[in-house]
């Protein structure tokens, strides 16, 4: 499920919150149409380029509904062919899906000021447009609009890259929420780094697109990396959605190190009760102990018991070692990318306080990372490893 149908994140984090027209990175609004392909819409129906909208959609409505006994008739890699063409299909519709989008919050923005109603109202009811015009929440709206704007105005190779099929329409998304805490120079600087490195991203998935940005945002303002993580820390918080048959998916968002505690604690937890003939899943029994925890059911820990130790594997760049102030990304295991500002703030963990010892774990040489022994933290071991990498490079 795309991430921006989740939670209530609604609009413009780090960037105008007011929702209104955003100067784009050629001067122009964003929205702003320079010629190109005309688009008409009346009561007669939608033309974009001279084709009719509600033809198009025809076909393909027909098709999905009905089925056709050409297609099905179809080789294995004439499917293939055919699933291709949808996806770039899919990828240029949402690509003119955000432009349209960054356009209706302008167009709705000035026809709500013009009728008298302050900035917020204007913005609520150009999310409330769009989450009609979408058939969405306000919520999931919002985040959309947002993202469309951010990418729109500033991230020209990103929106292009989506537009060819290069990049996926979650992808895309996840990449506008990564930078929203940026300012529009600094997207920009984002977005010329992503398209170069377009060849290596097109067939990643969307925490690859949305790890990568963290990263590149990372080495281009690492001074900010701090304050980003605070306003982030800030929106702490749980959630529930409805799962089907009677269940429900909890989420809890928590700082990255808190995040890998709770999972190595509860994967130990998991591999122990399967050592000792418990015959659920892995999964399972992690949940079991999580609702545990939470409930507190069971007996509690008393006198004598063995606690539970473990280590959360962290990578931490030579330079973020020597040289603090221009720290790179630093990476926690199974989580991904966290600033080096929210590691070395954790209580007990120095990550200067032992002696490196070189592995390759099948690496070139001269290119494998360096563990450093790993320092108590509560009931926590963090071994911090170094890693010689340049700054934005993928591990």
């Amino acid at each position: 499920m795309d991430d921006g149908f989740e939670g209530a994140e609604t609009a413009g984090a780090g960037d105008d919150s007011t929702g209104g027209p955003v100067e784009s990175s050629t001067g122009a609004p964003a929205g702003s149409s320079t010629g190109g392909v005309v688009v008409t819409a009346g009561d007669d129906g939608v033309v974009v380029g001279g084709v009719e909208l509600s033809a198009v959609i025809g076909v393909f409505a027909e098709l999905g509904a009905r089925g056709s006994s050409s297609m099905e008739g179809l080789s294995a890699a004439e499917t293939i062919r055919v699933l291709t063409g949808l996806r770039e299909l899919s990828s240029a519709m949402a690509a003119v899906q955000a432009r349209a989008l960054v356009h209706l919050e302008a167009a709705a923005k000035d026809d709500a000021l013009a009728r008298g109603e302050r900035g917020r109202a204007a913005v609520k009811t150009a999310r409330s447009e769009a989450s009609f015009a979408l058939k969405a929440s306000p919520a999931a709206a919002g985040q959309t609009m947002s993202s469309s704007r951010r990418r729109v105005a500033s991230m020209p190779g990103t929106v292009a890259a989506l537009s060819r099929g290069r990049a996926s329409p979650a992808a895309a998304h996840r990449v506008g929420k990564v930078v929203a805490s940026a300012g529009p120079a600094l997207r920009s600087q984002v977005d010329e780094i992503l398209t170069e490195r377009l060849a290596e991203l097109e067939g990643c998935g969307v925490e690859e697109w949305g790890s990568e940005a963290e990263k590149v945002l990372h080495a281009l303002d690492p001074e900010g990396a701090a304050g980003r993580h605070l306003r982030a820390h800030q929106r702490r918080s749980v959630t529930m959605r409805r799962a089907e048959d009677g269940m429900c998916t909890l989420t809890a968002r928590v700082s990255a190190m808190d995040a890998a505690r709770i999972r190595k604690l509860l994967s130990l937890g998991a591999e122990k009760a399967r050592a000792g003939g418990d015959r659920r899943g892995h999964q399972q029994i992690m949940a079991d102990q999580f609702v545990d925890v939470m409930l507190d059911h069971g007996a509690r820990e008393g006198p004598g018991t063995v606690v539970t130790t473990m280590e959360i594997g962290v990578i931490i760049t030579d330079r973020s070692l020597l040289a603090p102030a221009h720290a790179d990304a630093v990476v926690i295991e199974g989580v991904g990318s966290v600033p080096y500002e929210h590691v070395r703030e954790q209580p007990g963990v120095e990550a200067g306080a032992a002696e490196p010892v070189h592995r390759s774990r099948g690496r070139a040489a001269g290119r494998g990372p360096v563990p450093l022994a790993g320092v108590p933290a509560g009931p926590v071991a963090v071994p911090a490893v170094v890693s010689p990498h340049l700054p934005g490079t993928v591990l």
